[in-house]
């Protein structure tokens, strides 16, 4: 469902307000990414994903702490 309105917001960008989005910044999940490449919004633009820092370092922190918790095993 949130890729469905993440692309019909793509979508509609150019009409609703001259907007051609040429870069997308996701968090890990690939479904929205995947949507918005294999349903393109624009003639010959090609959407580049940014992976969101933030979601990479909290993935980080949580598998350090789980392995302290385990004692590192």
């Amino acid at each position: 469902m949130e890729s469905d309105i993440i692309l019909e917001g793509f979508r509609l960008s150019l009409k609703m307000h001259g907007l051609i989005y040429n870069k997308y910044i996701g968090d890990g999940d690939s479904n929205v990414f995947k949507k918005l490449r294999d349903f393109p919004s624009y003639p010959n633009i090609v959407v580049e994903k940014i992976e969101c820092t933030n979601y990479l370092l909290r993935n980080m922190c949580v598998k350090i702490r789980e392995a302290g918790n385990s004692g590192g095993r």
